[in-house]
């Protein structure tokens, strides 16, 4: 067995849940919590990882598939490359802050300025790290519920180049590369993936069957680039870029021949960067960068550019071998621009920032603090405050209380028609979250609250501020084990509660779910896994006259390996065939069979 398929078995009673698999906390770094490498072990926030091997042995197409297993409640208006949202602890997608290799993804022209996940496909992935709760004191706006960070792979030390082919149901065909090597002072890597399905249906009337529709077709190529250049011992030039280049059919809902609606395309081309000059030695880690987010979308007749521009420097010093500070500063200039006159706009910001870290015996304490001056709203301050006590051997209890706030997104206040409004100030958010750990059992109680929440009238078409809270709460339980030396196992549970002002459910939030994930390798060179995903009850609207939920999925996959360079496999997904929708009026894929080749040379 090797050494891939062995860490995807229970190797340690330190772990955290993610996918359905085993992290040994002592081999894995996360980033997101603190903008410092910290082994998992020593943070204090409520984390969830999701390793690149996790994802290559469950062979995952899209962030959004990485999503719905780790438990997020995923709304899509269709099948691949249609337009998304989710919804992290209940809270909508423009509360939290995303990003590829610590890069804003959070796109300014979509309505409400969250990021469009629908277009990011897995590959070149490291692993995915998900922090929870008000993170807005590390990270300043738009993390509100949390922070997603896709972190791409590094360098290998020799050259090693990765292929994977796969064809599978509706055409649908993927094939990625990667190459990477360390020559002398010079690192690079370099993936490219490329997908193209005939799809299905973007819309159906619920009840019925896409197949009675004509197809809507995708395609994505995504191109992604790391160099690093070891100027001397203690200081490096980095650089890295991804490019997504998609193009899609949908259908129009205003069209009159709606479920045959041939002519209603999408054209996405985003593009990310960052350069950065890192300085190490024993006592300080010095960063400074310039980042850069572009956003470049066609849907029908209408063009969104946005482009989010960031500068920044960290500086983070060790003071005693288990304790640092961290402090820096960045500035920001987010700019919107379409082919609607009206819908034109920017605001700048600049951002102060400063973390503790503290490790006292059985005791772990940080602290984050952050101010943010805007030139179209009032200074901001947020801060963080997180403690994790390890009671006894393998058991834990972790605190996190933050506060966060949400900027009004570009087309909030720019748009026309007497939509926008350019009186809108900031939300104000504040998290708090629990979590108690004994070995691999994990249960975690979470709550938030929205004030001066930005809401849309369907009255006077207008975006408002609301003048009463909005509540978020829930609890999520883990598990996982082995039984007997070759078969692990998972489950997990989330029940939770999103209420408006008046009290009234949110649509489109699972109240509760549940995952069993079982893995079998108790056949030589072969891996074996079932996956099933239970959504509770889910409306499409207020009045919880149009149900999306109560029903169950069932996802499989077989993977063979001919030699410790090439495996084969069949993933079939929706096991059952179930007819469900995630958005009422919009199309889920039946079931699915995919055939697979992975090869390393």
């Amino acid at each position: 067995m090797n050494n891939k398929i062995k860490s995807s078995i229970l190797a340690s009673t330190l772990v955290v849940s993610t996918l359905g698999a085993n992290i040994d906390l002592g081999t894995v770094s996360v980033y997101s919590a603190t903008k410092s490498e910290q082994s998992i072990k020593d943070v204090t926030s409520n984390i969830d990882v999701i390793t690149g091997s996790e994802l290559e042995e469950r062979h995952i197409t899209t962030l959004l598939d990485a999503l719905r297993l780790a438990g997020m409640s995923i709304g899509q208006s269709g099948s691949i490359g249609q337009t998304s949202s989710f919804f992290m602890n209940g809270m909508s997608a423009e509360h939290t802050l995303v990003m590829i290799d610590g890069i804003r993804y959070n796109d300014p022209t979509v309505t409400n300025g969250y990021a469009l996940l629908d277009q990011i496909m897995i590959n070149d992935i490291e692993k995915i790290e998900i922090i929870n709760g008000a993170q807005s004191g590390v990270w300043g706006a738009d993390a509100a519920s949390g922070v997603i960070n896709i972190i791409t792979k590094k360098a290998s030390k020799e050259l090693t180049i990765n292929t994977n082919i796969e064809y599978g149901t509706h055409n649908t065909r993927k094939v990625t590369t990667s190459g990477s090597q360390t020559i002398g002072d010079l690192s690079y890597f370099i993936g490219f993936n490329y997908l193209k399905s005939d799809g299905i249906s973007a819309m159906t009337p619920n009840g019925e069957n896409p197949s009675k529709y004509e197809d809507d077709a995708y395609k994505n190529k995504t191109i992604n680039l790391k160099l690093s250049y070891k100027i001397s011992n203690q200081d490096i030039l980095k650089f890295n870029t991804t490019r997504i280049d998609a193009k899609g059919e949908y259908d129009d809902r205003f069209s009159l021949n709606l479920q045959n609606d041939t002519d209603s395309k999408h054209i996405t081309k985003n593009n990310f960067s960052n350069i950065t000059f890192e300085h190490k030695d024993d006592i300080q880690t010095l960063n400074i960068y310039k980042k850069d987010s572009s956003f470049d979308r066609t849907v029908g007749s209408g063009i969104y550019i946005g482009n989010t521009e960031e500068y920044g420097a960290t500086s983070e010093i060790k003071y005693n071998p288990n304790d640092f500070i961290l402090f820096g500063a960045d500035r920001k200039k987010q700019v919107l621009e379409s082919s609607y006159s009206t819908l034109n706009g920017s605001y700048k910001s600049k951002g102060l920032f400063i973390t503790n870290s503290n490790k006292f015996n059985e005791i772990i304490l940080t602290e984050s603090l952050r101010k943010d001056s805007y030139d179209k709203f009032e200074d901001k301050r947020t801060g963080k405050i997180g403690i994790k006590y390890s009671i006894f051997n393998e058991f834990d209890l972790n605190a996190n209380y933050g506060t966060a706030y949400k900027t009004p997104s570009l087309y909030n206040l720019y748009a026309g028609w007497g939509t926008g409004n350019q009186n809108l100030i900031p939300e104000d958010i504040e998290s708090k979250d629990l979590s108690i750990r004994y070995k691999t059992f994990k249960l975690t109680y979470f709550k938030s609250n929205i004030d001066n929440e930005i809401l849309y009238s369907n009255t006077s078409y207008t975006y408002y501020q609301s003048q009463e809270k909005s509540y978020y709460k829930g609890y999520k339980l883990s598990y996982s084990n082995n039984i007997e030396q070759d078969t692990s196992f998972s489950f997990d549970y989330i029940n939770q509660t999103a209420k408006d002002k008046d009290g009234k459910d949110l649509h489109r939030r699972i109240q509760e779910s549940a995952k069993l994930s079982i893995d079998y390798y108790g056949i030589e060179k072969l891996h074996l896994g079932i996956y099933t995903n239970y959504i509770g009850e889910r409306y499409d609207d207020l009045e919880k006259t149009k149900q999306t939920g109560k029903y169950t999925l069932i996802n499989s996959v077989v993977n063979y390996e001919m030699n410790n360079k090439t495996n084969i496999y069949l993933k079939i997904n929706n096991l059952t065939n179930k007819l469900y929708q995630e958005v009422d009026g919009y199309s889920t894929l039946g079931r699915t069979f995919t055939v697979g080749l992975n090869a390393k040379f």
